[in-house]
């Protein structure tokens, strides 16, 4: 009875998607298939019942690679396109549009050899000019994306940043050889360049990009393994949906026929969706399900190690908090006064690990032994020391709060209320916690420093290396960077300075030792206080098989597919 109960619900649910199909003139789903244009020029017949429904939000950014930072535009992202290599689930690199990458003995320069029968969306081949017009465009600080940074170690990247530079300008160090074939020459040696080009940042463009950039982020056409099927980005519409993209021939090919992404505003309705076989893929698990969702019998859950990391970060100016004695002194008593396995323990047992260091575990120069790392330790006394500290230097006053601001969609309540209960027991301070409705909203006041106080972020890294907790988050580029997450504006260039040295340091435990070195210059001003490290969860319906998440959080999407049992 329980499983007929399922099917009745996930046959309302394939309902619900036919007539929004219906709604766009797509045929009709009395046989629950609809032609397809391919990208070919074609057609195929996609079975709207082997289509997963699955949970995101409003998309923050432009689902370009130069642009997409936030993870509702990130997910989209890197489904539409495809970089030279891509990463497993627990984070190692495989070729994708490349079939080779050979460095050379100091690894400065890297010669690549592209997939031959690899094509966008529209037809067009993909091509060594695809990438390098792309990554100059990117690099181009007149085009004004942020995602720019990444590509810092390129030759003539800094040529490209002078105010003066040509629209077209062109990156020295990349060099076409053929249409299958080019260079990338690096101003230093970097021996984890490889791993790195597996972020969005390098995926390619087609030629159709550059006529027309805006109308491109409102119809993207990539190379990765689905395509754009139907999306109005003006009209605020519910739900976008992808199919598979027949160009695309890869590690990561799809085994659904379609991904529809439902935008919605509230995590609780959307569980509540899953269970009414409403929808299919769930990685926002709302916070008063944290302790019951494993053992829902209507859903398929997911739980394992992540490289996510959830942090308090300040925002720029704000009062008592400056980037001065009195306002380190006071950071380091609220991360002193904060114990960790309590609210972890109290408000998502099994979800999470203590942080103690501003890198996930399993990341190359995580520790937990950081000179200075005892900030991350609770110690009711050193925080109220801490404190009092603070106050000799400019006396907290009788109106004064800490407020934090926090993504109510996404985030766990109870676990900022628990935050705000140890603060005033421990510190004696009123404290004000900012509820904001959406995840959209929420990340959209980060890039555009609309928030004021605290902000609890969740950081997830697009590939498993320090440089991508630290660099986007605290480095001076980013301070500087339009839309960047780093709320504080934190910009020191010692610490900028020793992430590079990091990066392209001769051997993985010189590196190491940098990055660690590095943190501990972040711990000197602490502009982010490391909370917790969170799992990866999430939640299917039964409907579904291949279900698997990412180390960061985000579903294997193209893994995903309908059990047989359920298919009509």
């Amino acid at each position: 009875m329980a499983v007929h109960g399922r099917i009745k619900r996930w046959h309302a649910g394939i309902a619900s998607l036919c007539a929004a199909v219906l709604c766009i003139g797509l045929g009709g789903c009395g046989n629950s298939t609809a032609a397809v244009p391919s990208s070919s020029g074609g057609s195929r017949n996609t079975d709207l019942s082997k289509i997963i429904t699955a949970y995101n939000t409003w998309p923050v950014d432009a689902i370009t690679p130069g642009k997409a930072q936030g993870g509702s535009s990130t997910r989209i992202t890197d489904l539409l396109f495809a970089g030279l290599v891509s990463n497993d689930s627990s984070g190692k690199w495989h070729y994708d549009a490349a079939v080779s990458i050979e460095p050379n003995d100091d690894y400065t320069q890297f010669t690549v050899t592209l997939r031959p029968d690899m094509a966008f969306s529209d037809g067009t081949n993909v091509t060594s000019e695809s990438f390098t017009k792309a990554w100059s465009y990117e690099a181009n600080i007149r085009h004004h994306q942020p995602n720019a940074g990444y590509l810092s170690l390129i030759s003539g990247y800094d040529d490209l940043r002078r105010s003066d530079i040509a629209d077209d300008a062109q990156l020295s160090g990349l060099n076409i050889i053929d249409d299958t074939t080019f260079t990338i020459e690096l101003s230093k040696p970097c021996l984890t360049f490889i791993s790195m080009l597996a972020n969005r940042a390098f995926y390619p463009l087609p030629q159709s990009f550059y006529a027309d950039p805006s109308g491109f982020e409102k119809a993207p056409v990539g190379n990765g393994p689905y395509r754009l099927w139907h999306w109005d980005p003006l009209g605020h519409p519910q739900s976008m949906t992808l199919i598979p993209h027949l160009n695309y021939h890869s590690v990561n090919s799809a085994r659904n026929d379609g991904i529809r992404f439902v935008f919605y505003s509230d995590s609780r309705r959307a569980y509540k969706d899953l269970q009414d076989g409403k929808l299919d893929v769930l990685d926002t698990v709302p916070g008063n399900k944290y302790k019951t969702f494993a053992s829902d019998k209507n859903a398929i859950a997911v739980n394992g190690s992540g490289s996510r990391i959830q942090m308090l970060m300040v925002s720029q100016d704000y009062p008592h908090f400056g980037f001065d004695d009195e306002g380190l002194m006071r950071r380091q008593a609220i991360s002193r006064a904060l114990k960790r396995t309590s609210l972890i323990s109290d408000t998502m047992p099994n979800l999470a690990l203590p942080a103690t260091d501003f890198l996930s575990p399993g990341i190359a120069a995580y520790t937990d032994s950081l000179s200075g790392g005892e900030v991350f330790t609770y110690s009711k006394a050193q925080a109220r020391a801490l404190w009092a500290k603070a106050d000799s230097i400019r006396p907290w006053g009788s109106d004064d709060a800490i407020r934090i601001s926090y993504d109510a969609q996404a985030d766990n309540k109870a676990l900022y209320d628990s935050i705000a209960r140890q603060l005033e027991d421990v510190l004696g301070v009123k404290v004000e916690l900012a509820a904001v409705p959406s995840t959209g909203e929420f990340y959209g006041k980060i890039k555009r420093r609309e928030i004021s106080g605290f902000a609890g972020i969740t950081w997830s890294p697009s590939f498993l290396t320090p440089w991508e907790y630290l660099k986007p988050l605290y480095s001076t580029d980013s301070a500087n960077a339009d839309g960047s997450f780093n709320l504080s504006g934190y910009a020191d260039d010692d610490f900028t300075a020793m992430l590079s040295k990091a990066l392209t340091a001769a051997t993985a435990s010189s590196s190491s030792g940098l990055y660690q070195s590095a943190e501990e210059t972040l711990l000197q001003q602490l502009p982010g206080i490391p909370l917790v490290y969170k799992n990866s969860f999430g939640v299917s319906s039964a409907t579904t098989s291949g279900f698997s998440l990412n180390s960061n959080g985000v579903p294997r999407y193209y893994q995903i597919r309908r059990d047989s049992r359920y298919l009509l």
